[in-house]
């Protein structure tokens, strides 16, 4: 009987831009994950797909959850945000665009979080 063996070298690093595809059955499920492509599918193109445990990926999304939902989690990712468009953005309220500097429009405030 063969036993897996831990990888030797560094994990596949792959960047998607949202699921494309999932299959959930009772003890596998398997997921796709995609990035846009700049033509006019509606689809995202998938890129790689990955089959686990369903029990385990059910545990993977309340952890993801209990993370996201931390308010440490929310204000330090607000304040790196911040300074990010701080960094970015040298003039307050413009972007600058090849045709020059324009000015950037409020966008409504979010719905507070449940």
């Amino acid at each position: 009987m063969n036993t897996p063996q831990s990888p030797t070298s560094a994990p596949l690093n792959i960047f998607a831009d949202q699921p494309s595809a999932i299959q959930v059955g009772p003890y596998v499920t398997k997921f796709t994950l995609g990035v846009i492509e700049e033509d006019d599918d509606e689809y995202p193109r998938p890129v790689v797909t990955v089959a686990m445990p369903t029990v385990n990926l059910i545990r993977m999304v309340n952890d993801l959850h209990e993370i996201f939902s931390n308010p440490n989690f929310k204000q330090e990712s607000a304040k790196s945000l911040t300074s990010d468009i701080k960094k970015h953005f040298s003039t307050p309220g413009l972007t600058k665009t090849a045709l020059g500097a324009q000015p950037l429009k409020r966008l409504p405030k979010a719905a507070p979080s449940e």
